[in-house]
C-alpha cells in the first residue's frame, strides 16, 4: 500500500514537472535562457511546481493579494562595482541609493521563509557580486535549500582564492560578461577592465572546478553585441570553447544610440515607444522579487532609485513575508497589469508609478535622480527601516 501510495505521489511529481517545464517555455519563449532551463529542469518540486500554477493563475485572473509566493528571487550583495560601463548607472556613478552591502540576516530570514518555493536565486544587480566576500556563504545557504543559484561577474576580480569559493559553495551557474578579444575593443564598454584579468579569472573557474572535479558552475561566457565589437563575435565564441566555458551567449544591448547598435539586424534590440503606459503581460509582480543591496525590496530590476522602493526585507518582522509581498505598493502594481493591449490604464500612486511608466525597463532606467524624486514625493514613499536597519557603508 505505502508502496503504491509512494509510486503515485512519483508519477504525479514528474507529470508536474513536466508540466512545468513546458509552462517555462511558454513563458519564456523558444529562446529561454540557460540559468532558467537548468533551474527549472534540475531543482523542480511539486511544492514548487504547485506555487508556480498558482502565481500563473493569479495572474490571469487579475488577483492583486497573492496566496503564492516569488518563484525567482534577484538578490543584489553589493553596490559596488570596479568597472565603468557607460551605460551601466552604477558604472557612471549615477547613484540611486546609498553604498550598501547586504545583510546575512536579513538574507537568512527571508530565505527560511520562501526558500522552499524558490526555483532560483539570481545574485546580482547593480554591483559586481564578487566584491561582497560574503557571496560564497549567501551562495551555500541557497544551495542546501535546494534552491538552484547563479551569478554573473566581469570576471576581472575572480582570483583562483575567489573561484574556489564559488565552486564549494556549490553555484551553479556564472555569466561572465566579456565583450571583445583584444584590449582596444574591449575597454570601450568595459572601462577600467583589463581582458587578460577577465580571460584570467574565466581560466580560475574552468581550474577550480577541475581541481574539485566538480561540474558546476556551468561557465557561460556573456557577449553585448556593439557595433564595435560585433566583427569579433565568432572569434570570441571560438575562444570561449578554447578556454573551457561550458557555453557562449551573444545578447543584444539594450540601447538606443545608433552609434553603439550592431550592424547585425539579429542583434539590434527594438525599443518600445508605444503610446500606451499600461505594464502588459508582466509576470515580475507576481512571481519574482527583487532585493536590493540595503534591503529594499522592488517590483523589477529596473527600479533602481530609492522613491520606486516598494518595501524593506525587515517588513516581514511585523507579521511573515505576505504582509510584505502584499501590502499596498505590490498590490497597485498588480493592478496595473492588463493582459490586453488596449485596456486603458488604471491610476497609480507612490512607487508603483513605475509600473505605469513602463516602456519594457526603457523609460525607468532612463530617469535621472531628479525625476524619480518628483515622481513619487516623500510621503507616499515605502517606509524605511528604523534606525537599527541602517545600510553598512562598509563600500564606496
Amino acid at each position: 500500500m505505502l508502496r503504491s501510495v509512494g509510486a503515485t505521489r512519483g508519477t504525479i511529481s514528474r507529470r508536474l514537472n513536466q508540466s512545468v517545464q513546458l509552462f517555462l517555455k511558454l513563458m519564456l519563449g523558444r529562446r529561454a535562457r540557460t540559468r532558467y532551463v537548468l533551474a527549472f529542469t534540475e531543482r523542480s518540486t511539486l511544492r514548487k511546481a504547485i506555487n508556480l500554477v498558482i502565481s500563473e493563475i493569479s495572474r490571469r485572473t487579475k488577483q492583486k493579494v497573492l496566496r503564492s509566493y516569488p518563484s525567482l528571487m534577484l538578490i543584489d550583495v553589493t553596490t559596488a562595482c570596479n568597472l565603468q560601463c557607460p551605460f551601466c548607472k552604477t558604472g557612471t556613478k549615477r547613484r540611486g541609493r546609498n553604498p550598501a552591502v547586504l545583510h546575512m540576516a536579513d538574507y537568512v530570514r527571508l530565505l527560511e521563509e520562501i526558500g522552499k518555493y524558490l526555483y532560483t536565486i539570481l545574485f546580482y544587480l547593480d554591483g559586481e557580486p564578487v566584491l561582497n566576500p560574503r557571496l560564497p556563504e549567501f551562495i551555500k545557504l541557497a544551495a542546501d535549500r535546494g534552491v538552484f543559484t547563479s551569478t554573473s561577474s566581469n570576471a576581472t576580480l575572480i582570483t583562483p582564492a575567489v573561484a574556489n569559493g564559488l565552486v564549494t559553495a556549490g553555484l551553479d551557474h556564472i555569466s561572465l560578461s566579456i565583450d571583445g578579444t583584444t584590449q582596444e575593443v574591449y575597454e570601450i564598454y568595459r572601462r577600467g577592465g583589463k581582458l587578460e584579468d577577465a580571460l584570467r579569472g574565466l581560466r580560475n573557474l574552468v581550474e577550480a572546478k577541475r581541481s574539485h572535479g566538480s561540474s558546476k558552475p556551468y561557465i557561460e561566457w556573456q557577449f553585448i553585441v556593439f557595433r564595435h565589437n560585433e566583427h569579433q563575435l565568432a572569434e570570441a565564441r571560438t575562444l570561449a570553447k578554447r578556454l573551457g566555458a561550458d557555453g557562449f551567449e551573444a545578447i543584444a544591448a539594450y540601447v538606443e544610440d545608433e552609434a553603439w547598435m550592431p550592424k547585425d539586424p539579429q542583434f539590434r534590440q527594438e525599443v518600445w515607444h508605444g503610446d500606451t503606459q499600461t505594464a502588459v503581460n508582466c509576470r515580475w509582480p507576481y512571481s519574482n522579487l527583487v532585493v536590493h543591496a540595503d534591503g529594499a525590496v522592488s517590483s523589477c530590476c529596473w527600479t533602481y532609485y530609492e522613491p520606486f522602493d516598494f518595501g524593506h526585507i525587515r517588513d516581514i518582522q511585523q507579521g511573515g513575508f505576505r504582509i510584505l509581498w502584499n501590502n499596498s505598493n505590490f498590490r497597485s502594481s498588480r493592478g496595473l497589469i492588463d493582459l490586453d493591449y488596449d485596456v486603458p490604464r488604471p491610476h497609480a500612486c507612490g512607487p508603483a508609478k513605475i509600473c505605469q511608466l513602463c516602456r519594457e525597463g526603457v523609460q525607468p532606467y532612463s530617469l535621472t535622480l531628479a525625476e524619480a524624486n518628483e515622481i513619487v514625493p516623500p510621503e507616499l514613499r515605502a517606509r524605511k527601516p528604523g534606525p537599527e536597519t541602517h545600510q553598512l557603508n562598509v563600500i564606496s
